[in-house]
């Protein structure tokens, strides 16, 4: 029964893996909504930046940017 991701050790450790992929998932996409309001980001601007309509937040491609408050 080992590895089938059912009850026991083995079914936490497929939570502690399925949560590492949507993590990394995450952090390999570009935000849809400001992490300060939740409202959609846009891109603008000659740059072409994402940003939010609402509060101005501007996105400068870090994770840690990208992170509510």
């Amino acid at each position: 029964m080992a590895g089938n991701g059912g009850a026991g050790w083995y079914g936490l450790l497929g939570i502690l893996q399925a949560g590492r992929e949507v993590r990394r998932e995450f952090r390999e996409r570009d935000p849809v909504a400001c992490p300060h309001c939740g409202e959609p980001v846009r891109a603008g601007g000659e740059d072409g930046v994402l940003f939010c309509k609402f509060d101005g937040w501007r996105w400068d491609g870090s994770v840690e940017d990208a992170q509510p408050r």
